[in-house]
């Protein structure tokens, strides 16, 4: 028999049987019962340990899942992009082809006349342009981002005209896009003459998130994300003016920045961007703010639109040069572009933080 615990205690008066049934659990406990209960803790913990260390595997694993996510989230963004062009290219217009790929409320800059907003004043734009009046047109993406909840997203690359001054048909183009119901649609777009030269048109790495979201229709969250974008690029500007342009990139852009001013290709990479900027230079010659934005609810990348001031005396002498300082420029160098600034937050997690409003830039 196996042995039991047992301790003296004085006779008292009989208790009802499950009264001391009751008692000798609590103090004199089997050996066998007892390694039940270790058997079982033992069991709880282990469970434990299993489930923590399936937990730990989950969050390693995620990762490169959201990865693969948003990278073919960026696939399927440039699908869109290149089979608009091919749908361009077989219509019987450059306007016609071209008006299906813009969003209702479109945003276009179009020299001499400022900011055109909307699909159909867009399309009568490119109509009135003898560069789009005849002929057809192609182009090819060369780089694409999104937004972590994949409902923004950009494109950027080069663009072919078949009608035209010969002289003018191989351009550049930047295209911001938004995900509606039907698909992706081209929320602001900006193109124009590139500089002749042999260009490559290899497909870049994309620009991927640095976190996950889903998208959300929350309208004081967006509202306060295009607030913070808009006094990121007014604090950008105010710096350029007591730094100078250069000094100013460097502060608040990002290393995989891009410009598309100048040269037949894109300026990638703070360096290249800055290359052109005076290194000497103390003070902006221009100055410029956000006038229409777009932000992804998750808060990581937005467009900021605007336009490019340049100031005096900097512009008179500019103007006398022929062209806009700093090689922030458009075709009038009298006129002051509109312009377009892709922006990302440098966050890992939901909450917006843009130390460069030029961040994952398309363009300045």
């Amino acid at each position: 028999m196996a042995p039991r615990w047992t301790r003296s205690a004085p006779k008292r008066k009989r208790r009802k049987k499950s009264d001391s049934h009751y008692f000798s659990h609590l103090i004199e406990p089997q050996p066998a019962f007892v390694e039940a209960l270790l058997r079982g803790a033992a069991a709880r913990l282990h469970r434990m340990l299993m489930l923590r260390f399936l937990l730990i595997a989950l969050a390693f694993l995620g990762a490169p899942a959201r990865a693969q996510d948003a990278r073919a989230a960026v696939d399927a963004l440039l699908a869109a992009d290149r089979a608009f062009s091919a749908a361009a290219a077989r219509a019987p217009a450059i306007a016609d082809g071209l008006a299906p790929m813009f969003d209702a409320e479109a945003v276009m800059p179009v020299p001499g006349r400022g900011l055109v907003i909307g699909r159909d004043a867009i399309a009568a734009a490119l109509r009135a342009s003898p560069a789009f009046r005849e002929g057809s047109v192609a182009w090819t993406p060369v780089r694409g981002g999104i937004s972590a909840d994949g409902s923004q997203g950009f494109t950027f690359g080069f663009l072919e005209l078949t009608g035209g001054d010969p002289a003018r048909r191989g351009r550049k183009y930047l295209a911001y896009w938004v995900r509606r119901p039907e698909g992706w649609r081209v929320a602001a777009w900006r193109q124009l003459v590139r500089a002749p030269g042999a260009v490559s048109t290899a497909l870049l790495a994309p620009s991927l998130p640095g976190f996950a979201a889903r998208p959300a229709q929350r309208a004081r969250a967006i509202a306060a994300h295009r607030r913070s974008l808009a006094a990121a690029e007014r604090a950008f500007s105010d710096r350029a003016q007591q730094v100078g342009l250069r000094a100013a990139f460097r502060e608040y852009g990002r290393a995989d920045a891009m410009n598309m001013y100048e040269g037949a290709g894109f300026a990638i990479g703070l360096d290249a961007i800055t290359a052109h900027f005076p290194a000497a230079e103390t003070a902006s010659p221009v100055r410029w703010e956000t006038e229409r934005s777009l932000v992804a609810s998750s808060g990581d990348l937005g467009v900021s639109i605007g336009t490019i001031h340049l100031n005096a005396p900097a512009a008179a002498a500019a103007a006398a040069a022929g062209r806009p300082p700093g090689g922030c420029g458009s075709s009038a160098p009298t006129a002051s572009p509109p312009h377009y600034r892709c922006s990302s937050a440098s966050a890992t997690g939901p909450t917006p933080r843009w130390p460069a409003a030029s961040s994952r830039k398309a363009t300045w």
